[in-house]
């Protein structure tokens, strides 16, 4: 039978879109807990690039906002998070985002 190069195997589709989904932003999650705020924020943007409407837009948007508090981009995570705010006033995030780098 052929071989199946490695690079092909990775770009095998999931079973499950969802489980990639939840992959990745675990993995962001992760990588914040880590300190490593940089590679969560890269984590982040495959996951807007492979899931743009992803259900979890929410919780990726406020890793996203963490990992930029994490770089010292204040003023973008709060732009950001501003944003959210102002799309869905009342949100459990958007209330937990109202001072977004103030001490996690």
């Amino acid at each position: 039978g052929k071989r199946r190069t490695p690079s092909e195997a990775s770009s095998a589709p999931h079973p499950s879109g969802l489980d990639d989904d939840v992959a990745l932003l675990k993995q962001a999650a992760v990588q914040l807990e880590r300190g490593e705020p940089q590679a969560a924020l890269a984590t982040l943007e495959r996951h807007a690039l492979a899931h743009p409407d992803s259900a979890l837009t929410p919780e990726r948007l406020g890793l996203r906002v963490r990992a930029l508090c994490a770089t010292g981009r204040a003023a973008q995570a709060e732009a950001l998070a501003a944003r959210h705010v102002a799309e869905h006033p009342g949100s459990p995030l958007a209330l937990k985002l109202a001072s977004p780098c103030a001490g996690g």
